[in-house]
């Protein structure tokens, strides 16, 4: 953790592409990068979709005052190729 820490100053665009933040009911809802590693700098995109459409990762930017986004509007895209 220490080597991500001195990379995040240096850092603008922030993409989970990992399955964290798709946990069901009663798993634990943990961000893949530590909340305290985010500043209002960074952009993060999230590219799990949930029905709330907010993951721990995203509900972390948003406390850290960094821009985000879900997965939706990708879904959404992909199936317009396809209609």
């Amino acid at each position: 953790m220490p080597a991500l820490a001195r990379q995040m100053p240096h850092v603008d665009l922030i993409i989970n592409a990992t399955p964290l933040g798709m946990e069901t009911a009663g798993q634990r809802r943990v961000p893949p990068i530590a909340p305290a590693l985010l500043r209002p700098t960074h952009l993060v995109y999230d590219t799990v979709y949930t029905v709330s459409g907010r993951t721990p990762l995203l509900m972390a930017a948003e406390e850290a005052g960094a821009r985000s986004a879900n997965g939706l509007s990708m879904l959404l895209h992909q199936g317009a190729l396809f209609v």
